[in-house]
């Protein structure tokens, strides 16, 4: 899943679900 490290922030904000496991994984989409 490397795409997850550079996807859309508007993604992030529309899935919080994928936007709490980035945020575990360190990665910030905002």
């Amino acid at each position: 899943m490397a795409y997850l490290e550079y996807f859309p922030a508007q993604i992030c904000l529309q899935t919080t679900s994928v936007y709490q496991q980035l945020r575990n994984k360190g990665f910030f989409c905002t």
